[in-house]
């Protein structure tokens, strides 16, 4: 499974990385991505992701991937 961060989301990185070291522990694919505001390039981060993790994020990028 593939658990996309699609921009920053605020929290210290220290904490961060250790969820993420935990799921990859449990075999998930953790993918963490900086700020960009293109809305291409937010549709190519999500588009083979399994869960998405977003703070504020265009509507229009969520409505073309189901």
């Amino acid at each position: 499974m593939k658990i996309s961060i699609i921009e920053p989301l605020g929290v210290p990185d220290e904490i961060l990385n250790g969820l993420a070291n935990l799921l990859k522990e449990k075999g998930l694919e953790v993918v963490k991505y900086g700020t960009i505001k293109e809305l291409p390039s937010l549709e190519e981060r999500v588009k083979d992701a399994d869960v998405i993790i977003l703070a504020n994020t265009n509507s229009e990028c969520l409505r073309g991937n189901k």
